[in-house]
């Protein structure tokens, strides 16, 4: 079971799932298989307000956006405006790839291993997320020059993350520590009911790092270069 998380978060973990999955023909153990409760969180108010960004486990029943909008249970009849919204970013280029649920799913697009998602619905609910964790999984943390959200990396933190706080993504990531703040990595998570990111600059006080939530996406910047992350597994 996992430990050190913060008791206050909108995350509960339900349990370790005792099952083998098998995907894309990779056979990964039971002792990385697991479930946990995700609560979307929704309200008025302009993005990013009401964005949730979800740690999406690396092999799981989800293949497509209009899975998670089927397994989560978001809203997909009515007006589009008033739909469930599930969204992935790609870093290099700072655009949004977005499917309204309910919609054709030949505009449904496919779920990167690794990648966080981002969601809003028009109502909040609590969903059961299922899956397992890939210990042999390589996230790319791309870098450049650019505004956000060009060169943010929205990524899902394994389950099974060794990682306690957001320093500790600092290291087990290989983000520079050094330099002016600047240029330095940066971890960040989204409160989804404010929209506010809280922000840790990799390589000072660890008593400013903040806590890794369970099944919560996590965005990072690394200006002084690219990154190719093996997350620690416990």
């Amino acid at each position: 079971m996992r430990t050190g998380i913060n008791s206050k978060s909108k995350w509960v973990i339900a349990g370790t799932v005792a099952v083998a999955m098998v995907a894309s023909g990779l056979a990964i153990g039971s002792n990385m298989g697991f479930k946990f409760n995700a609560q979307i969180v929704a309200g008025v108010g302009t993005a990013p307000k009401f964005d949730n960004w979800i740690s999406l486990p690396d092999n799981s029943p989800y293949v497509k956006a209009n899975n998670v909008c089927l397994s989560f249970g978001l809203t997909s009849t009515g007006a589009n405006s008033t739909r469930g919204l599930v969204s992935r970013l790609t870093s290099s280029s700072g655009a949004l790839t977005n499917y309204i649920c309910g919609t054709s799913t030949l505009g449904a697009f496919s779920l990167v291993k690794g990648e966080a998602i981002k969601i809003r619905n028009n109502t909040t609910i609590n969903s059961i997320v299922v899956g397992a964790d890939d210990p042999s999984n390589t996230i790319a943390i791309q870098a450049g020059v650019g505004t956000a959200p060009k060169f943010d990396n929205w990524v899902s933190v394994p389950y099974h993350t060794t990682a306690v706080k957001a320093s500790d993504l600092c290291t087990d990531m290989g983000l520079t520590t050094t330099r002016a703040n600047a240029s330095r990595g940066l971890v960040s998570r989204l409160t989804s009911s404010t929209g506010a990111l809280t922000n840790y600059i990799c390589g000072t006080s660890t008593l400013g790092a903040f806590t890794i939530t369970v099944g919560e996406g996590i965005k990072v910047r690394n200006p002084s270069g690219a990154k190719s992350w093996l997350a620690s597994h416990f």
